[in-house]
């Protein structure tokens, strides 16, 4: 295909506000360049993906994927600080390759503003490819006190934006968050349908995939038979289909819920203490494979609650709410240290004591 008459209709924007630019007149240079920088590795990445190769640290994209995808700035209107670009070849060609890899950069930006775990493990499944995008999208996310605002959308277009860094940073921290995953890896969300309790499997439907079979221990039944008919998410290098469906997983990390089936804890007792709160502990499990138990963790509030079984996990919760109260929200500022200090102020700010037993 020959070089195209450029087309603002096709054009992406790339938009900054924000009290810094009205001081200055325009985008900050840095700011600017880190997230065009970050555009140019997530069409990178589309193009390797594509490819099918495999993501790692210091992997660089092919010559073929640095001649085909490449995002291409247009001149600026004077004064405005709206960029726009678009999705070119090195030649500036619009192509097979370059629609695809525009349609893709958009969908993964729209899956990072959803803010929706199932959402972005829909539109990039693989956890290792999941790791890589995010720490590259994380060069659009402007530092949280600078003030700025960052949008992309298709230029011309009205309703959400295709991407807003301050609903993004929460799901681009999440998932860049840790060291590199292991290859073959992945974390896949999927409702439980049926349950085969004789053979100890269940049949697991992703959204955007075939449903595929999951066997269990026997020991974790109840966890299973809780959640049947709810959202789990499964971590562990599953089994590919040459029609790239999951039939099964050859390893299995982690199982944990993402809907609630434990009552969440609205009041506990410390000592001769009786605590509420008006924004109930809602306990989701995480079931580890290797470690043989379940766990619910809150790091906010230090909450690291740990059982054998799935039944009496929320008896550990209450306990350990027992031991946080009793020494860091009943502690004098003075006996604890900063991170302490930290954990007290969350603790306080969610639960409170009452003189009601009831």
């Amino acid at each position: 295909m020959g070089s195209v008459v450029d087309d603002p209709d096709n054009d992406i924007e790339l938009k900054f506000d924000g009290p810094p630019i009205r001081q200055l007149g325009g985008a900050p240079a840095e700011n600017l360049i880190s997230a065009l920088t970050a555009l140019q590795r997530l069409v990178h990445l589309i193009g390797m993906k594509k490819e099918g190769r495999t993501f790692r640290q210091r992997a660089k994209p092919s010559a073929r994927v640095r001649q085909q995808y490449n995002i291409v700035c247009k001149v600026p209107t004077e004064g405005s600080y709206v960029q726009q670009f678009d999705v070119r070849s090195i030649s500036g060609e619009a192509t097979t390759e370059t629609f695809f890899a525009r349609s893709s950069l958009l969908d993964t930006l729209k899956a990072f503003d959803s803010g929706e775990v199932d959402r972005l493990e829909a539109a990039i499944p693989d956890l290792r490819e999941r790791w890589f995008f995010a720490n590259a999208a994380a060069g659009l996310l402007p530092s949280p006190d600078s003030g700025l605002q960052v949008t992309i959308r298709p230029a011309g277009s009205s309703g959400r934006f295709s991407f807003k860094a301050d609903r993004a940073r929460v799901l681009i921290e999440r998932y860049r968050s840790g060291d590199v995953p292991e290859e073959g890896l992945r974390r896949i969300s999927g409702r439980v349908k049926t349950i085969d309790y004789d053979n100890y499997a269940v049949l697991v439907h992703p959204i955007s995939s075939r449903g595929f079979r999951l066997e269990f221990p026997s020991n974790i039944e109840s966890f299973i038979h809780s959640n049947r008919r709810k959202r789990i998410s499964v971590f562990g290098i599953p089994e590919i289909t040459s029609a790239g469906d999951i039939s099964r997983f050859n390893r299995v990390d982690t199982i944990s819920e993402l809907e609630i089936s434990i009552p969440p804890v609205e009041r506990f007792v410390s000592g001769q203490d009786h605590i509420v709160t008006d924004n109930p502990l809602k306990i989701l499990a995480t079931y580890d494979s290797e470690c043989d138990l379940f766990s619910f963790q809150e790091a906010k509030i230090g909450m690291d609650a740990f059982s054998e079984s799935y039944d009496k996990l929320r008896e550990a919760v209450l306990q350990e709410l027992d031991v946080l109260w009793r020494n860091y929200a009943s502690a004098d500022d003075g006996e604890l240290a900063e991170d302490a200090l930290s954990v007290k102020r969350a603790l306080l700010a969610r639960f409170r004591k009452t003189d009601n037993a009831a």
